[in-house]
């Protein structure tokens, strides 16, 4: 009987492709950029409801929802209908086609001893990939202002496992200034 692969490979092994895994995911992902009112005690803040500003992408939600409460309720808060939750989390997403530039031709000359180099690339045709971009928007349930503001952009992946996980590490990110230190 055959041993298992993971059982074959040394445990350094398989903490380095976790790492890599790790970095493949969280690099189809941009930098968040948050923003809140420095006013607002997020201290006092207990329970939360999440309400999807659009429904156009059904699936994509369902995993937000899910990656959003995983954060808040690791963060203390516990879920609540939205007339008694003390926040409201809307979010939207948006899809926009960015150009991909990685189509073309290259080629490459060298030399020997005598130092004669040289190259040329040559585009073809235009392509694009979508890419979408997740806003978290946090509003105080008492008056409805918005109190706190979190964004960041991921490339859509075309594995429904890896657009979960891609969706749960850009959450965890944009969540993460949440709440903000105080000074």
């Amino acid at each position: 009987m055959k041993t298992p692969v993971l059982k074959r490979l040394p445990s350094s092994a398989i903490y380095c492709a976790a790492i890599i895994t790790s970095l493949l995911l969280s690099a189809c992902a941009s930098k968040p950029y948050y923003d809140y009112d420095q006013s607002v005690d997020f201290n006092h803040f207990e329970s939360f409801s999440i309400q999807a500003a659009d429904n156009k992408h059904p699936l994509m939600a369902e995993r937000i929802d899910e990656a959003i409460e995983e954060q808040l309720v690791a963060k203390g808060l516990v879920v609540a209908d939205p007339v008694n939750a003390d926040i409201n989390i809307r979010y939207q997403v948006e899809r926009e086609a960015v150009p991909s530039n990685n189509n073309g031709v290259q080629l490459g000359l060298g030399g020997g001893s005598g130092g004669v180099g040289g190259g040329i690339s040559i585009p073809i045709g235009q392509s694009s990939r979508q890419v979408s971009i997740i806003q978290v928007d946090i509003f105080q349930h008492s008056d409805g202002k918005l109190v706190w503001r979190g964004r960041s952009s991921l490339m859509d992946e075309e594995d429904a496992t890896k657009r979960q996980q891609v969706i749960s590490t850009v959450i965890e990110e944009i969540l993460a200034n949440y709440p903000p230190a105080t000074p």
